[in-house]
């Protein structure tokens, strides 16, 4: 590989990177000794409070339309026949989720675009594709397991914090 890139560019004009890949996901909780708080966050059992909630304030209807990879997606459509405000309900949609246990942030779609958070914002506002986006981005706390399935069977992931050794 290395003789080929010096052929076509030459070593001294390329910067390499040598990363691995990540270590695997325990799928069990740390050990007791370290006291990690931890607990189970279903995305199913979230999608469904929230729609309640939305329901009590704003009237029957399936306000949320789907929860994947940490994003709740609010339905538009009904959003729009309603006459409601889509940024108002992001933002009650955010601090109902940010009341939840093992939540850590939620953040709305349109603060993370004006960037008028924190930093982690701001890396998610680097990262996001406005157009497949969700409309609430949550973490969970580290320790805390990601329960996204309604099979009893599925896996389910341990959330930590940790960084990249590599860019």
């Amino acid at each position: 590989l290395f003789a080929v890139i010096d052929q076509k560019v030459g070593l001294n004009n390329t910067l390499i990177f040598i990363a691995g890949t990540p270590a695997r996901t325990r799928t069990r909780r740390d050990d007791e000794k370290w006291r990690i708080p931890y607990g189970e966050f279903s995305t199913r059992r979230a999608a469904s409070l929230l729609n309640m909630h939305l329901m009590a304030i704003h009237g029957n209807g399936e306000w949320v339309s789907g929860f994947q990879d940490n994003q709740i997606y609010l339905n538009h459509k009904l959003i729009d026949e309603r006459d409601k405000s889509l940024s108002q309900l992001r933002a009650e949609a955010a601090e109902f989720m940010l009341r939840m246990s093992g939540v850590s942030s939620a953040y709305t779609i349109d603060e993370i675009i004006s960037g008028r958070g924190d930093e982690k914002s701001e890396r998610l506002r680097q990262n996001i594709s406005i157009s497949t986006a969700g409309d609430i981005f949550v973490s969970v706390n580290p320790g805390w397991s990601i329960s996204n399935a309604t099979d009893e069977n599925t896996q389910n992931t341990v959330t930590r914090a940790a960084l990249p050794t590599a860019p």
